[in-house]
């Protein structure tokens, strides 16, 4: 669906964007399903200042092929359909994002602007894959190895602030760009569990039972804070050429 208007007067518009996706791959029993929606929004609050806000929100939840290692022979496996799903339909991948945006802009006159952004994101995952097919013999026998490490999160959030202007030095056009910016990033994890489950065979598959492993709670494992003053300059010579400086 895609969706948008604006007011009479010109001064508010939106666009809203939502879509459903019934994900399949080329392999049997792969697929996902995806739900999304995103909003925009503009609003002139001043003939000199301009409000941009916007929000997106996904949801993915899908399975994967795990991949061979070599054979006990120390060889690639042979004779493998790859249409043949050698993972297990419980295994699933989780994925929930959310992103928003906003940014306020006022023009100071026709050459120059100063202009406040930030955004902040927000990933969450629950990782309960079949990562791999191990110890495979000649016959295709072999054991399937999973990695379940629910609740990873990673939450981004940036902030900015910068002048923007035109202007002249004798002969030379200047585009310039010039502020200072904020950077910060959480992210969580958990031990998580690694290993055999069980046999299956690359030929002929086994379904398996669930093992619903226990791990440890996720805890703030990655934690970056960063700030800095950015500048650029880009310099015109005429039509054909830009230096930029920064």
């Amino acid at each position: 669906a895609d969706r948008s208007g604006s007011t009479e007067d010109g001064r508010f518009g939106f666009r809203l964007n939502a879509a459903y996706e019934d994900e399949r791959s080329y392999v049997r029993e792969v697929d996902g399903k995806r739900k999304f929606v995103a909003l925009a929004t503009n609003w002139r609050m001043t003939p000199d200042t301009v409000f941009q806000f916007d929000v997106e929100h996904e949801r993915r939840n899908q399975n994967g092929q795990p991949y061979l290692e070599r054979d006990v022979d120390g060889k690639l496996p042979s004779r493998v359909n790859p249409r043949t799903f050698l993972g297990q339909r419980w295994a699933r991948y989780p994925t929930e994002s959310t992103i928003v945006s906003g940014k306020i802009e006022h023009f100071l006159n026709e050459a120059w602007s100063v202009a406040l952004d930030a955004n902040w994101m927000k990933l969450q995952r629950d990782q309960d894959q079949i990562w791999s097919i191990s110890n495979i013999q000649p016959n295709g026998d072999g054991e399937a190895f999973l990695y379940y490490n629910p609740d990873q999160t990673r939450q981004p959030a940036n902030v900015r602030f910068m002048v923007n202007g035109l202007f002249n030095t004798g002969p030379f056009s200047h585009k310039l760009d010039v502020g200072v910016d904020a950077r910060k990033t959480t992210s969580r994890w958990g031990d998580g569990f690694w290993g055999g489950i069980g046999a299956t065979n690359i030929y002929s598959p086994v379904a398996l039972a669930n093992p619903r492993v226990s791990v440890s709670p996720s805890v703030v494992g990655e934690r970056i804070q960063e700030r800095g003053v950015f500048f650029n300059d880009a310099i015109g010579f005429g039509e054909a050429w830009t230096l930029h400086l920064g």
